[in-house]
């Protein structure tokens, strides 16, 4: 940092000389913060279980009665939003609870229960995550089972039918070890950056004679050596002015 005329000059080559000074404790950091965000991700994280199914959202209660136009493929894509939030009622949450014996409530479970379009097609998908995996299933399945019945019986004309069972991979899709390892490293390394430019920018001593000529805008005359005497130099001169004191 240089002061000069009220404003301020910041070196860039100083800086990076800096960072290069100082890369060995910043590749440190970076992989200690790496590791603390895996096992903070891996032991500290409960690990979070999806089940999903899909379901085909269908415009009018009897398909079979006229051919399918176009018209009702969209009629009945802008229909998963209406299922999505009779799925997610109070009523069918509270029968789901009740079948599944689940301890806690229907707003609780509302939660970790999402129903979205595929891909803005008719298809519905219903995904639950839950830290069990197979209560996730055994929700997913109650779902699929209910969701005729719940549709039916709130809207007049429409309908659903299972295009994909309920199923689970038995993996946890959260926490990601990989997002917060990447995460904790670019954090560590991101402190340890700016730790070390505040440090050169607040730093406003003078290091060379270039300095002095560049902030100052003074000719330098000379310049006096500053040398590390050894010890046994000291005892010498020691030793000579004690002798000329004496004398």
């Amino acid at each position: 940092m240089r002061e000069n005329n009220d404003y301020m000059r910041i070196d860039i080559k100083k800086i990076l000389y800096q960072i290069g000074q100082n890369a060995g404790v910043i590749i440190l950091v970076t992989i200690v913060c790496a590791m603390i965000g895996f096992l903070i991700s891996s032991f500290l994280i409960k690990p979070t279980y999806s089940a999903s199914a899909q379901m085909l959202v269908n415009n009018r209660r009897d398909e079979q009665s006229a051919a399918i136009t176009q018209s009702d493929i969209n009629a009945s894509s802008s229909l998963v939003n209406t299922y999505s939030i009779i799925l997610k009622s109070h009523d069918v949450l509270e029968k789901v609870v009740a079948d599944c014996h689940l301890p806690y409530s229907a707003e609780a479970l509302s939660s970790k229960v999402s129903v979205s379009s595929v891909n803005s097609t008719q298809v519905m998908r219903i995904t639950v995550t839950n830290g069990n995996p197979q209560e996730a299933l055994d929700i997913c399945a109650d779902l699929v089972k209910l969701a005729p019945d719940a549709i039916i019986n709130a809207i007049d004309a429409g309908s659903v039918t299972t295009v994909s069972s309920p199923y689970t991979t038995g993996r946890p899709v959260a926490p990601s070890k990989r997002r917060y390892t990447i995460i904790a490293g670019i954090l560590g390394m991101t402190i340890c950056l700016a730790f070390v430019i505040l440090k050169e920018l607040t730093n406003d001593k003078f290091k060379t004679t270039e300095d002095i000529r560049t902030v100052l805008e003074l000719n330098i005359l000379g310049v006096i050596p500053a040398e590390n005497m050894s010890k046994s130099s000291k005892t010498i001169i020691k030793r000579k002015k004690s002798t000329d004191a004496k004398q």
